[in-house]
């Protein structure tokens, strides 16, 4: 490829999306990824499309967060229509659960606020809770439910992003490995990888919590890699498609699996 229009630093979710869009803008694009496969991150994601369940009141992505979730049913149909392949998109919503008479008090509180705002969200009663989740742990007490959440399956998601942007023009190029950001007279020009520098007309970051650690950034990004465990289990045998939070964790229904997580550590500490 000659100099491209845009080279994208990273090719997991965030990187391919941006691929895929300007791709299809006919910008000539080069996704440039430190691993074999998509995503170091992405492979562990667990998917959740969980604006009003993360959101807090005066969170300024709330609004934001809302309309990229309502985004994913024209773009999962865009992908199945240009590449084959289905991101698994299920949109039933998601629970949010209380078990104590107090944690209900604070999961109505937010349903207010967020109806204040315009967002879709609704109180569960536990009879109504056990209809529509029988498993739900007998300690619960009801749920906030924000019916129109849903989950995506990060993997083929990535993959039919980077095969779009592929089918639009874009180059990927992986084990690659990125140091940095190449300027001149104060101006991006390109990347410096291990093999030379690439120039490009711009230049997208989206190396995720390896972002901070290329040279040559305006200024220090605050973000380093953290360590998430989750836990496999099988699905309980009948029970209806979840996804439920709950006491700062969550389980997430994967076919016949169910996705529990997660822990939080720094590499080389314990969790």
């Amino acid at each position: 490829m000659n100099r491209p229009d845009a080279v994208v630093v990273g090719g997991g979710v965030i990187g391919a999306a941006c691929a895929h869009t300007l791709s299809r803008r006919q910008m000539s694009v080069l996704v440039l990824d430190a691993g074999h496969e998509p995503g170091t991150a992405t492979v562990a994601a667990g998917g959740m499309l969980a604006p009003l369940i993360e959101v807090h009141p005066d969170d300024p992505m709330a609004g934001l967060s809302v309309r990229a979730r309502d985004l994913y049913p024209q773009l999962a149909e865009l992908l199945i229509e240009t590449t084959g392949i289905d991101v698994g998109l299920w949109m039933d919503g998601i629970l949010k659960l209380a078990y104590t008479d107090e944690e209900a008090v604070q999961l109505k509180n937010e349903i207010a606020w967020q109806r204040q705002q315009g967002f879709n969200s609704d109180w569960l009663s536990l009879e109504d809770l056990r209809a529509r989740a029988p498993g739900i742990s007998p300690a619960a007490v009801g749920a906030l439910i924000a019916p129109e959440d849903g989950l995506v399956e990060p993997l083929p998601l990535v993959h039919a992003l980077l095969e779009g942007a592929r089918k639009s023009g874009a180059t990927v190029r992986r084990d690659v490995r990125i140091k940095g950001i190449t300027t001149r007279d104060n101006r991006v020009i390109g990347v410096e990888t291990d093999t030379g520098t690439i120039e490009a007309g711009n230049v997208i970051v989206a190396a995720g919590a390896w972002s901070g650690r290329l040279s040559g950034l305006p200024r220090p990004l605050t973000i380093e890699p953290i360590r998430r465990q989750i836990s496999a289990l099988d699905w309980p045998l009948g029970e209806p498609p979840s996804v439920v939070y709950g006491h700062g964790g969550y389980a997430v229904d994967r076919g016949d699996e169910a996705f529990l997580g997660s822990t939080l550590g720094h590499p080389g500490v314990e969790v």
